[in-house]
């Protein structure tokens, strides 16, 4: 396995968890090729800006290989989680692939926070990219990257009657290669405004950055979209990997 390969499988150990595990939630999200002329970027394996939909919208799922699918060796269903509705409520679905072929979701979604491989055959996980984008070939929403078996997304939408305190934000270089001087921000986006909540660096000498609150921690009411973006990087093809985790309570 590769540095990159490594150091993601044990990032993911250590940092990615369920959406809601009690009362808690950990995003991690990674951004293999960021280059000077396409900042700002989100911390997500598509790359660029995340296009926010302001209603539900239907969604379809495909991979970038005929194996993943039922039966076959890769990839079978995939579990898709996050916001179906402009209301707010949690919404998950479990679809079964059918490899370069689009499969409709049976739900449309207003955010999709996670995808995870439910099922695989003997690959274990997915072999190709798989991507979830609007229905009949329209935008992106998320993808899986090949072997990951779930998403690698820094960001996550509150969902309704909940507000959300963030706790910990953090990120680093996936491996020695790939790096450059980066500004990072954490943002929270409610309605039409965006606030810049914490901004950090991380650079080829301070190549891992994490800042907790031990005491209250920035507040995201319901509906507010919680995401880390990359400002500026000073070389191309920069690779950045981060999250954040976050305190959930009642509204």
């Amino acid at each position: 396995m590769s540095d990159y390969g490594q150091s993601l499988l044990l990032g993911e150990m250590q940092k990615q968890a369920a959406p809601v595990r009690g009362r808690y939630v950990n995003k991690y999200g990674a951004n293999l090729d960021i280059d000077t002329a396409t900042t700002p970027e989100i911390l997500w394996t598509v790359g660029g800006m995340y296009s926010w939909p302001s209603t539900a919208t239907a969604m379809e799922i495909y991979s970038a290989s005929t194996a993943d699918r039922s039966p076959s060796t890769g990839a079978r269903t995939i579990t898709v989680q996050g916001i179906g509705s402009s209301a707010g409520s949690t919404q998950s679905e479990t679809v079964t692939l059918n490899g370069q072929s689009a499969v409709n979701l049976v739900n449309p979604f207003y955010r999709v926070n996670r995808l995870i491989v439910a099922t695989a055959g003997t690959n274990g996980s997915n072999v190709g990219i798989i991507t979830v984008r609007t229905k009949t070939g329209g935008t992106t929403h998320c993808n899986i990257v090949a072997g990951e078996g779930q998403t690698l997304i820094a960001h996550w939408t509150v969902p309704v009657n909940k507000r959300a305190r963030v706790r910990k934000v953090w990120a680093q270089f996936p491996d020695a290669t790939n790096q450059s001087n980066a500004q990072l921000r954490l943002r929270f986006r409610s309605g039409s405004a965006i606030n810049t909540k914490h901004v950090f660096s991380i650079n080829t000498t301070l190549q891992e950055y994490a800042f907790d609150w031990p005491i209250g921690g920035p507040e995201a009411p319901a509906l507010a979209d919680i995401y880390i973006e990359v400002v500026t990087v000073a070389g191309n093809n920069t690779q950045i990997q981060g999250g954040f985790d976050v305190s959930i309570e009642d509204a």
